[in-house]
């Protein structure tokens, strides 16, 4: 789980730093629409490996459940 709180906590920087550039007005929209489309991707890979450790878990207990 601290892969996924790590991932959060880079989520959450990235975000500050969009918030803090936008207020300065120093970034301009081409950079603002990167930043977000590596934001949406951070959070699709996040999920994307949630989604196999879900599956893992799910394997390991039928197969546990197979032997009991």
């Amino acid at each position: 789980m601290s892969e996924l709180a790590d991932a959060i906590q880079i989520i959450r920087l990235t975000i500050d730093g969009v918030e803090i550039a936008m207020k300065l007005g120093s970034a301009s929209l081409g950079t603002m629409q990167k930043a977000a489309k590596f934001l949406k991707g951070m959070l699709e890979y996040e999920q994307a490996d949630l989604e196999l450790l879900k599956n893992l878990i799910k394997q390991a207990k039928q197969k546990r459940e197979k032997k009991t």
